[in-house]
């Protein structure tokens, strides 16, 4: 799967949807940097209807990198 989102990000770099994927298998391999960055990103985008759920769970105390 991480493949996947890798290749559509390739593509389509601001693609909301695919960063989130890609933040929450971050979530899940531990990377919790990485994934607040990708959950932040895809919030700024708009458009994921759960990211500040996740961001929330995922993300407490981190804020976005600018």
């Amino acid at each position: 799967a991480f493949a996947d989102v890798e290749r559509s990000l390739k593509s389509y770099p601001g693609d909301p949807f695919a960063l989130r994927t890609r933040g929450i298998l971050l979530v899940r391999k531990a990377q919790m940097e990485k994934a607040c960055l990708d959950l932040q990103l895809a919030r700024i985008i708009g458009g994921v209807l759960d990211i500040d759920e996740l961001i929330e769970k995922h993300c407490s105390g981190s804020s976005p990198k600018r």
